[in-house]
């Protein structure tokens, strides 16, 4: 018993090094932080490292995340207690990710971007059906054979997805535990998402075209009360 304790403990350990490395080799963040786990109304926040400060690079501002708020997603934090989001459950994942490719109606990405970028035409899908072997994946009709019943186009009429960022949440898509996370534009009446972190296309560009993948990016959601929790353990910058 005792030596299973052990293992535990340094199993934890690791862990929690290996996060402190990987933070501690992020120069660029972005925090996306709600009042409550249930509001879908959140501040969001751009930090850029120098000389191992964080600086704000402008003031915060609003962006809606899913109607139910947030749940524990899977990302690089240990996972935590609480609710875990699931599939279809309208909340945004909490925790700490990477980012993925960028992506846009325009087949020429944004002047200065520096992180792949995946053109949305009209057979460009991410698949959310659970029973899918390409369950939470951007794939193209045209490329793949689809066994899927249910997916997103990512190219329609409305704006929500002009121009938009992958969120490496669940990386191993473990069918059920939430697909499709993206940062993506507002649509027409600035409505809240099923899962993403939505915010004006001019605020979206600008951290599409910032964005370096030389500088480890990461993007942290959480309620306010669990940043104030992690922030010394997180080693995260002091917010207002």
């Amino acid at each position: 018993m005792k030596k299973t304790s052990f293992y535990l403990l340094l199993i934890l350990f690791l862990h929690s090094d290996n996060l402190f490395s990987q933070l501690e080799k992020t120069n660029q963040l972005i925090l996306v932080i709600s009042k409550n786990w249930s509001s879908p109304i959140c501040d969001l926040y751009i930090f850029e490292k120098e000389n191992n400060k964080w600086n704000l690079i402008f003031d915060p501002y609003k962006v809606k995340i899913g109607s139910k708020g947030f749940a524990w997603g899977i990302g690089f934090h240990e996972k935590q207690n609480g609710i875990q989001k699931i599939e279809g459950d309208k909340k945004s994942p909490a925790g700490i990710f990477e980012f993925g490719t960028a992506f846009g109606y325009d087949p020429i990405p944004p002047i200065g971007t520096k992180i792949p970028y995946s053109f949305s035409d009209k057979f460009m899908r991410c698949v959310d059906d659970t029973s899918s072997m390409f369950y939470n994946q951007l794939e193209s009709e045209r490329e793949v054979e689809k066994d899927w019943n249910s997916a997103e186009k990512m190219k329609f009429q409305d704006s929500d997805y002009k121009y938009g960022i992958a969120v490496k949440h669940n990386k191993e898509n473990v069918a059920g535990k939430g697909s499709c996370i993206f940062l993506h534009c507002f649509g027409k009446d600035e409505s809240t998402t099923v899962g993403c972190t939505a915010m004006t296309e001019e605020k979206l560009k600008f951290i599409i075209t910032w964005l370096n993948p030389e500088k480890n990016p990461r993007i942290i959601q959480l309620p306010i009360a669990e940043y104030d929790r992690l922030k010394i353990e997180w080693n995260l910058p002091t917010i207002n």
